[in-house]
C-alpha cells in the first residue's frame, strides 16, 4: 500500500488533502499521515518507510533529513519557492520534486498594499498610541498618499502582475524590471518597462517579486539600497534572502529609504521553531553565522521604520484552498505517470 506523510498541515487544508487522495485512488487505497508540526528529526523515525512527502516549510531539507526515506519516490512542496530542497541530492536519487507555481498571487499581492498603506499612514505609532489613550498627534504622523507616486515591481511573474493590477487602481505610474518582457501589461496596464537602475531610481514604491536563487542571493546590497530614493519604501514578500540584511540595517541607519515592509527573513526557519532557535542561541560557538544573522534581523525587526510580517501574505483561507488542490493533483499526475509541475 502506498504511503504518503503530509506536514505543516493547516486545519483548513486537511479536508481536501484527505477526500482529494481519497477520490483520486479509490481502488488503491493509499496509508495517508497528516502532522500539524513540520518536518523534522525526531519525526523521521516515524515515516521513514513513506514512499511521499508533503511539505510546506522553509526548513532546508538536505541529505541529512531526506537521507533515512528509503522508500522515498516523491516530493510534493506546497509552496511555490524551493530553494530549502537540496535538488542535487534529490537528483542523484532520482526523486522528482513538484512545486505549486501559482496559487497566492492575489493574498501576497494585498498584503503588499496592507504593508504600504500601514507604512505610509503610520498606523503602527497610531495604534501604539491609541491603545494608551493618546489621541494627539505629531509630526510622526504625517503620512504620504499612493496616488501620483511611481509603483515599480521587481519581477513580473504572476504575483508581481496580481501587485501592478492592485497599484494601477490607486493611480499610481507602473513600473516594472524583469527577465521577460510581457507587452500585455504594457498595452492593458500601462506598465512601463525599465532597467534594473531605472527601477531603483524611478521607484517611490519597490515591491520584490524575483525568486531566491544563486543570481538573486543578497542581490539587494548596500549600493543597490542606496540607489534608491531616500524617502521610498520598499516592500520583501518574495524570499528573505534576496535583500542582503546587513546592509539594510545599515543603510536605514543613515536615514535613507522612507519605510520597509517584510514579509520574509532570511532566517525564519529558526525564528518561528523555538526549538531550533535556542539550539542557535545555546550553542553560539557552532552556529556563529547564523547568531550574527539573528542579531541583525531581530534588529531590523525592532527598527521603527520597518514593519515585519511572519511570512503570512500567502496565508489566505482562498489560498490554502488551491494550494492543497493543486498539490493533491501532482500526486495524481505523479502516480499516473505523467507528472506536471517538475521542479526537478
Amino acid at each position: 500500500m502506498p504511503k504518503i506523510a503530509f506536514f505543516d498541515v493547516f486545519p483548513d487544508e486537511q479536508p481536501i488533502l484527505e477526500a482529494g487522495i481519497r477520490n483520486a485512488f479509490p481502488n488503491t487505497p493509499w496509508e495517508v499521515h497528516f502532522h500539524p508540526k513540520s518536518l523534522t528529526k525526531d519525526l523521521i523515525p516515524q515515516f521513514s518507510d513513506v514512499h511521499v512527502l508533503s511539505l510546506n516549510t522553509n526548513l532546508p531539507q538536505n541529505e541529512a533529513m531526506l537521507g533515512t526515506f528509503s522508500n522515498l519516490q516523491f516530493i510534493a512542496t506546497r509552496s511555490t519557492g524551493y530553494n530549502h530542497f537540496d535538488l542535487p541530492y534529490l537528483q542523484t536519487r532520482n526523486i522528482p520534486l513538484a512545486n505549486v507555481p501559482s496559487y497566492s498571487e492575489q493574498s501576497v499581492a494585498e498584503c503588499v498594499f496592507m504593508l504600504l498603506l500601514a507604512l505610509t499612514k503610520k498606523l503602527t505609532l497610531a495604534l501604539a498610541n491609541t491603545q494608551k489613550g493618546v489621541l494627539q498627534k505629531n509630526a510622526g504622523f504625517l503620512g504620504t498618499e499612493l496616488k501620483g507616486k511611481t509603483f515599480g515591481v521587481w519581477g513580473t511573474g504572476a504575483t508581481g502582475i496580481a501587485t501592478l493590477e492592485i497599484a494601477k487602481g490607486f493611480g499610481m505610474k507602473l513600473i516594472a524590471n524583469s527577465r521577460t518582457i510581457k507587452p500585455e501589461l504594457v498595452e492593458n496596464l500601462g506598465v512601463t518597462y525599465v532597467s534594473f537602475d531605472e527601477l531603483l531610481e524611478q521607484s517611490d514604491f519597490l515591491s520584490l517579486h524575483a525568486p531566491l536563487n544563486a543570481q538573486t542571493q543578497g542581490f539587494f546590497g548596500e549600493a543597490t539600497l542606496l540607489k534608491m530614493k531616500p524617502a521610498a519604501f520598499l516592500i520583501n514578500t518574495a524570499r528573505g534572502g534576496v535583500v542582503h540584511m546587513p546592509s539594510l540595517l545599515k543603510v536605514l541607519e543613515t536615514g535613507h529609504l522612507s519605510g520597509v515592509g517584510l514579509d520574509v527573513l532570511p532566517h525564519e526557519h529558526l525564528l518561528m521553531r523555538r526549538a531550533q532557535l535556542m539550539e542557535t542561541a545555546l550553542n553560539p560557538s557552532e552556529h556563529q553565522a547564523d547568531c550574527n544573522a539573528l542579531l541583525v534581523e531581530q534588529l531590523l525587526m525592532l527598527h521603527p521604520k520597518v514593519m515585519t510580517l511572519p511570512h503570512m501574505a500567502y496565508f489566505t483561507k482562498e489560498a490554502l484552498e488551491r494550494m492543497a488542490q493543486i498539490t493533491v493533483d501532482n500526486v495524481v499526475a505523479w502516480h499516473s505517470g505523467h507528472p506536471v509541475n517538475i521542479v526537478t
